[in-house]
């Protein structure tokens, strides 16, 4: 829970333009998810992998888990989003596709250190997303 719930909390920082602030949070998750001697991964994704809502307390935790991935997802939207309002995302943006896809490489990424990915090649990952970033984002 933690990793996600850290990297998230830097993004409101107002000196940092939007790329870099979703570069920061990338960055965060990385280093948070492949700490040594802690468990790999981040607990809200690998609890929308492993937890079953059978049972009432299945259901609990699993619907506890998925409130708090949706509010990081809103998070990250709204963060996008105040972007587009300071003029350093263009006007126009896929603001859900965009969200869609850094929610999804969070989400991998996690996957992938739980996997035995090294941080790296995990730190690789997302020097290529933040060259998708520039060419699809500040392309426009």
């Amino acid at each position: 829970l933690a990793p996600l719930t850290n990297a998230l909390m830097s993004i409101e920082a107002p000196a940092l333009s939007t790329r870099d602030t979703i570069e920061q949070i990338l960055r965060a998750n990385v280093a948070a998810i492949t700490k040594t001697g802690e468990p790999r991964g981040c607990m809200l994704v690998m609890g929308a992998l492993n937890s079953t809502s059978e049972g009432a307390d299945g259901a609990a935790a699993s619907e506890h888990l998925h409130r708090l991935r949706v509010a990081s997802y809103r998070t990250i939207a709204d963060r996008i989003r105040r972007g587009i309002r300071d003029g350093d995302v263009p006007r126009g943006t896929d603001v859900d596709g965009l969200t869609t896809f850094v929610t999804a490489l969070i989400n991998g990424l996690s996957v992938l250190a739980r996997d035995g990915a090294s941080r790296t090649s995990l730190n690789a990952a997302v020097d290529r997303a933040m060259r998708a970033w520039d060419a699809t984002v500040t392309a426009r």
